[in-house]
């Protein structure tokens, strides 16, 4: 007599082996379907099995009974408030519309950047939008002082881009130049550290490419909170906490950021008037105010009184550049990071060495799983570590790296009973860094990430900008034969990279932030998706390992590992320092879903930050339509039907009293700057001409400033 397991939607196959392993049944089928629902989780329906007792000497006819049982219960449970359901080793459920989506670390971000979806916008504007309010709530993790990196898929072509907005050094940064300054390794924190920020070029790139709303109206929402400020976040307070002792050394940060030599509490306002001028006269400016302009000016002047090397040149001429995305096929599925400077390929290289290992049947946290992801990841990072750079300056080993042969010949090292200590990468940066995601319903999506390195950047805030330069030259090695040597122009090795992966009708746009933590966090999630078949919320919650500083076998690790597990890694050889449940060490990631089938976008924003997935609300109907031929003109405005005959009341006049009613009684003043087609009506050949409403501002119902209509003009045949 066979028994099985209710499958109930879990991962296929799995549900019948955790019968087993917590039962002590032996089952003969292992079937696994090729296929499983998008949306669930390998140990989704854990509890149905892990609630029985162990009966271990339980004859096998008795316990198929009992199960029969129990499966009626569990059913009948499930039609009184689905508690089969809530029963998951994961915490949030994926977000799933058939809109737009918008996943960052801080949820009036991902707000903001849904709005602007709302707005009619592209991925691209409400990225934009979202990363500037970050700088803003986030100032230590990103900002105008920093640079960016972005992948796009365009749902229209299939075509992927890639854009690479990494500052270079000064042209006066030089080895030569710290040595006269007595320094034999490049500095961490302080002026020196400082390249020329790629952020806002790389905003202005890509909103030129892929672009729909006007530039100015992106920065609004992060001008607004600086100037009227916002309640700090239970992370952000953490990060800037511990950031307070290097501000403190330079009065304008000081000044800027630490409002009465304190570090904000949580939940206490912040405003920040300095970069909400900053962000204004980028609106108004564009780029050219950054690199050439205001902004430019005040940077210098920054760079000069710290004793900086930075010229009008090193700004003016800095341009970021569009690249081609490197990949990889793991499993069936493909991969995509961006080129170095960029160590992307370490994600790649640690996949293509985890290929030539199955899937452990005890799941991801399982030891063996482990310790075949641990053990990748030193080979792929000493690689990485040891060729890596600017491949402006010098020839960088990708196709090699990335060959099936070579992942092969390194997967060989691999002992799977004993860790490695002797390949550890040569030493570990940190990073502060912020990634979003966001698909628009048009199925696009943008994975950017942008970072000012370590908290708080240089923790040199630029003079009346309310910004602080980042300190990415701190990457740079001081070895004159290395790939990545400091030299004037040069782009240093950079540890963020977004992400992109799909397979078939499924695409996935997916980053995880933090320093060295990226590739290897990478890694993971694609296997928690890949091998072990679960939802990209799933797959960004599971329990994840991460570097150490002090390199060789230690690593750092989530507890809710079980103990089992991390005793028999520490009888491999692995020096295991545990941390919380969900640990920031290890990396705060978001992702973007769009399945190209049904048309449906999911959202996940794992809980190792304040963030979230928030979907884009469907728009209101809001349209003009002119009848050709009907004595009068209709034209809708979110259910306001403004009607003229051709000889009585002004038209004008009649569009302009729906809104300005629509605005007093909702509070809603979205419809402003609408473009209305009419005809004139004074001939049947008369050319249709636009009129443009001005902004009309709303506050508790009271319209501030009036609805501007200029008059039409009729061209008559």
């Amino acid at each position: 007599m066979e028994c099985k397991c209710p499958q109930m939607n879990c991962h296929p196959g799995r549900s019948v082996a955790k019968c087993r392993d917590l039962l002590f049944i032996p089952s003969s089928n292992k079937s696994t379907p090729k296929r499983n629902p998008p949306l669930c989780h390998p140990e989704q329906r854990r509890g149905i099995c892990s609630s029985f007792p162990q009966p271990q000497m339980l004859m096998e006819n008795h316990f198929c009974n009992m199960l029969k049982k129990i499966v009626v219960l569990t059913v009948v449970g499930m039609a009184f408030g689905s508690a089969a359901a809530q029963d998951r080793s994961y915490g949030r459920s994926v977000v799933s519309t058939p809109y737009g989506i918008v996943a960052t670390s801080y949820v009036q971000a991902s707000q903001a950047g849904a709005r602007i979806l709302e707005q009619g916008g592209s991925a691209i504007d409400a990225g934009i939008a979202a990363n500037a309010l970050l700088g803003v709530a986030e100032p230590m993790t990103n900002g105008m002082g920093g640079d960016l990196f972005a992948i796009y898929w365009e749902a229209s072509t299939g075509k992927l881009y890639g854009l690479n907005a990494s500052g270079w050094a000064p042209k006066g940064l030089t080895i030569d130049h710290l040595e006269a300054k007595g320094m034999h390794t490049t500095p961490q924190k302080g002026i020196d550290s400082a390249t020329v920020p790629g952020a806002v070029d790389g905003w202005t790139k890509l909103h030129a490419r892929f672009g729909k709303l006007p530039w100015s109206e992106l920065f609004q929402p992060a001008i607004s909170y600086a100037t009227h400020g916002y309640p700090v976040a239970e992370m952000i307070h953490a990060y800037w906490e511990g950031a307070a002792p290097g501000l403190m050394e330079y009065p304008e940060s000081r000044r800027v950021f630490l409002p009465g030599d304190k570090v904000p509490a949580i939940g206490q306002m912040f405003r920040n008037p300095d970069v909400a001028g900053a962000l204004t006269i980028l609106a108004k400016e564009g780029e050219t105010a950054f690199y050439k302009g205001t902004i430019a000016q005040a940077i210098l002047k920054t760079s000069t009184a710290q004793g900086g090397t930075m010229t009008a040149e090193d700004l003016s001429q800095y341009s970021a550049e569009w690249v081609e995305p490197i990949s990889t096929r793991y499993r069936d599925w493909t991969v995509y990071e961006l080129p170095p400077n960029g160590d992307g390929m370490a994600a790649l290289e640690m996949l293509n060495i985890m290929e030539n290992f199955k899937p452990s049947p005890d799941g991801p946290l399982s030891a063996a799983e482990l310790h075949t992801r641990i053990e990748s990841m030193k080979l792929a990072y000493a690689d990485v570590t040891a060729y890596d750079g600017d491949p402006r300056f010098g020839h960088v080993p990708v196709t090699e790296l990335l060959s099936k042969e070579h992942a092969a010949k390194r997967a060989a090292l691999i002992d799977p009973n004993k860790a490695n200590c002797d390949v550890a990468p040569a030493g570990l940066p940190r990073s502060d860094t912020t990634y979003l995601s966001v698909v628009d319903r048009e199925g696009n999506i943008l994975s950017l990430i942008q970072s000012n390195y370590e908290s708080f950047g240089s923790d040199i805030t630029v003079l009346g900008m309310g910004f602080v330069l980042h300190n990415r030259g701190g990457l740079f090695s001081v070895d004159r034969k290395s790939p990545n040597a400091l030299a004037g122009r040069k782009r240093p090795f950079h540890t963020i990279i977004p992400a992109f992966m799909e397979h078939g009708d499924q695409h996935i746009g997916f980053g995880i932030m933090g320093g060295m933590n990226q590739p290897l966090a990478h890694a993971q999630f694609v296997s928690n998706v890949v091998d072990y078949h679960m939802n990209i919320q799933a797959a960004m919650e599971e329990a994840r390992f991460t570097v150490s500083k002090q390199v060789g076998c230690n690593i750092l690790i989530e507890s809710r590992v079980a103990p089992d597990v991390l005793g028999k890694l520490g009888t491999m050889g692995h020096v295991l320092e545990v941390r919380k449940e969900y640990s920031t060490t290890m990396g705060r990631g978001q992702a973007v879903l769009h399945d190209s089938t049904t048309k449906i976008n999911y959202g996940a924003s794992e809980p190792r930050a304040d963030g979230a997935a928030i979907p884009e609300v469907p728009r209101l109907s809001r349209s003009a339509s002119y009848v050709k031929g009907d004595p009068h003109h209709h034209i809708d405005l979110n259910g306001f039907a403004a009607k003229q005959e051709r000889t009585k009341d002004p038209l004008i006049h009649r569009i302009e009293r729906g809104l300005l009613h629509h605005a007093r009684t909702t509070n809603d003043f979205r419809l402003c700057n609408m473009t209305i087609a009419v005809d004139c009506g004074l001939d049947p050949d008369n050319t249709i001409v636009a009129l443009r409403f001005g902004q009309s501002r709303i506050h508790n119902g009271n319209v501030l400033e009036h609805l501007q209509a200029p008059g039409r003009k009729c061209n008559r045949p």
